[in-house]
């Protein structure tokens, strides 16, 4: 399920693959592979990802929206 909310987040900000992955630290054909459910996403890029791009790590996570921190305290899963 992670990697059909990674796909949202990517497609919301207009992204490819490549420009994702790179923005993490990583390929392109890892992050298809983390999209297509094939592996697993570590925690530091669902980290990343809530720290750059203000995405909630509950939604990433757990599927629970909003999709986007309306404040800090959403980051608290992580702390």
């Amino acid at each position: 399920m992670t990697g059909r909310r990674l796909r949202e987040v990517r497609l919301s900000h207009g992204w490819t693959q490549a420009q994702m992955a790179s923005a993490v630290g990583y390929r392109q054909n890892t992050w298809c592979q983390w999209e297509k459910g094939r592996r697993r996403v570590p925690s530091e890029v669902i980290e990343s990802l809530v720290r750059e791009l203000n995405v909630s790590a509950d939604y990433l996570l757990r599927g629970n929206l909003p999709m986007y921190r309306n404040s800090l305290t959403d980051a608290r899963w992580f702390f």
